[in-house]
């Protein structure tokens, strides 16, 4: 049912994982898989392993990027600080040093501001 209501909706494609709660009542074996993962709330059974789940699955499609935003771009740097958790960030000569995840669309907005340059 959930899933039909899904396809209704024109999320079938979304990323899904199924989560299983009350772990700690059930006796019967239970394999986790990549989408699929047995939780106990109660003696925090896995809890671990549905964050970093989850984590993969938003963040399946982020690129990692140093940008570089000379000091006249300051309004482009505060929409990736707007919109975005900075991994890094320096101050240089040439203006602002960036180090972050993107989604594709910011990827290809941004491409001109790559740089090669790690943070140190």
């Amino acid at each position: 049912m959930t899933n039909d209501i899904l396809a209704e909706l024109n999320c079938g494609e979304i990323p899904k994982l199924l989560v299983y709660n009350k772990a700690d009542l059930v006796e019967a074996s239970f394999e986790n898989s990549a989408n699929e993962i047995k939780i106990s709330a109660l003696n925090r059974l896995n809890l671990e392993l549905l964050l970093k789940k989850i984590d993969e699955i938003i963040y399946s499609d982020m690129v990692n990027m140093t940008l570089l935003f000379p000091f006249d771009k300051s309004d482009l740097a505060s929409y990736i600080f707007d919109k975005y958790e900075i991994n890094e960030k320096k101050y240089i000569a040439e203006g602002l040093l960036v180090n972050v995840d993107l989604d594709e669309e910011d990827v290809n907005r941004f491409e001109k501001f790559r740089v090669d340059d790690k943070i140190e």
